[in-house]
């Protein structure tokens, strides 16, 4: 793999731009944290994403309990789409342990909404929520991508993500020119790993749930 490039990936974004021409009162971008699936009290109020780009949030929960989360109303679709969302449990052998639920999100419009959530027992009819959260997120523009050159080797296609992220540099997501699987399985695998999800575990849900992107050597790196 070039030297000048790496595959970024995340569930929600493994790791993301830091705009350092932003000013300095704003908030950060969510994106921008680089943390993989961030638990929800260490994200700026409200979350700032940049259209087109995939986020997302860790929420506490317990599935042993029968408590889970779920949106309270459903989501601006015009601003923002759930992608899904997953249970991640520690690797412990401990039982009953609780574990994390990672949302995934894409900011697909610009403007303003909320995301609310609540905590409870999805077979409990009438019984108030335990935990109930709120995320306001506003969307903006993100910086123009210019097309290449048709006469260019950047026309070629690419069906390997890591000679394709090394011939495009930075690219919020993968174009026509990327011929390869979605999520291919090393960049699943990768995720796995991220997350501390033991190796026989299926790779499905990092295969349907995952997006990732190309970044320039450039760019400023935050974890």
């Amino acid at each position: 793999m070039h030297k000048q490039y790496r595959i970024v990936f995340s569930v929600l974004v493994m790791l993301l731009c830091l705009n350092m021409s932003a000013a300095a009162a704003d908030p950060p971008l969510l994106e921008e944290t680089a943390v993989v699936c961030p638990e929800v009290r260490d994200l700026p109020r409200p979350l700032r994403v940049t259209m087109g780009r995939a986020f997302s949030v860790a929420l506490v929960a317990n599935h042993t309990t029968g408590f889970q989360w779920e949106l309270s109303q459903p989501v601006n679709g015009n601003v923002v789409q759930v992608v899904g969302s997953q249970y991640v449990t520690p690797t412990t052998d401990r039982i009953g342990v609780g574990g994390k639920e990672c949302w995934t999100f894409r900011a697909v419009g610009l403007g303003k909404t909320t995301i609310r959530l609540q905590y409870r027992r999805p077979f409990e009819n009438n019984v108030p929520a335990a935990k109930r959260l709120s995320l306001p997120v506003v969307v903006r523009a993100g910086p123009q991508r210019i097309a290449s050159d048709p006469s260019s080797p950047m026309s070629a296609s690419f069906h390997d993500p890591f000679s394709y992220c090394a011939a495009v540099g930075t690219i919020d997501a993968p174009d026509e020119r990327y011929t390869g699987p979605k999520v291919p399985d090393e960049i699943a695998r990768g995720l796995q790993a991220a997350f501390n999800v033991p190796a026989p575990a299926p790779l499905s849900p990092f295969l349907k749930q995952s997006f990732w992107r190309c970044m320039g050597g450039k760019s400023t790196l935050v974890r």
